[in-house]
């Protein structure tokens, strides 16, 4: 059972998903075809491939009932990895979990769970790898059947849900020339709120 709360995850958070996404589809866009059908075949109804759907996904944070999709991050500093996707997940009333999914070199895949408290031994906000996605109701081929998933679980030190997408896109990125960058481009038209998720991520990485 997951830790929850009283309240629905921060709109900082939604804010921060909502303007990454656009990125990503954006980035999407010129994806080549190869790529767009090893994604669609590997994830079937469960990939975002536009706004709207991105967007859809992004509400169900919030309460509103829409299927949990795939959305296509920015392409850029992933070396070694050919497509990254990220879906959210509501955990309880305010808390969130994600899933990470990598698509690598022919036709190997990774996937990973940063996920908030659990009772138990994992008590702690951590990520662990994952054989299925989706809470386990997705199976992906491209993932390694022999991984173990439940342990080790690295701890992340927090369970707030806009931590824990700045952690997960900064270890996709990288950070200077990396999440710095996608950040800036995500809110350009508002340098307010650029400033204001930079001095997040600084604090929240020591950096």
């Amino acid at each position: 059972m997951r830790e929850s709360g009283s309240r629905m995850p921060n709109e900082d958070a939604i804010a921060l998903m909502s303007a990454y996404a656009r990125l990503g589809i954006k980035d999407w866009r010129s994806v080549n075809n190869n790529t767009k059908r090893r994604a669609q075949e590997l994830l079937k109804n469960h990939l975002a491939e536009n706004e709207p759907e991105a967007m859809n996904t992004i509400a169900a944070m919030q309460g509103a009932k829409r299927p949990a999709l795939f959305i296509p991050m920015p392409n850029v500093h992933h070396k070694g990895i050919v497509q990254c996707f990220f879906v959210p997940l509501r955990e309880g009333a305010d808390l969130m979990s994600f899933d990470l999914l990598l698509l690598c070199e022919g036709t190997n895949c990774l996937g990973f769970r940063f996920e908030p408290p659990q009772t138990g031994t994992h008590s702690y906000a951590h990520i662990q790898m994952n054989r299925k996605m989706l809470h386990g109701n997705l199976e992906v081929a491209g993932l390694a059947g022999w991984v173990p998933t439940s342990y080790p679980a690295f701890p992340l030190c927090t369970a707030d849900p806009l931590r824990m997408f700045l952690s997960m896109t900064t270890a996709i990125h990288g950070y200077r020339k990396g999440i710095i960058d996608v950040l800036q481009t995500a809110f350009t038209p508002e340098p307010a709120k650029f400033k204001k998720y930079l001095d997040l991520l600084s604090i929240h990485l020591g950096a």
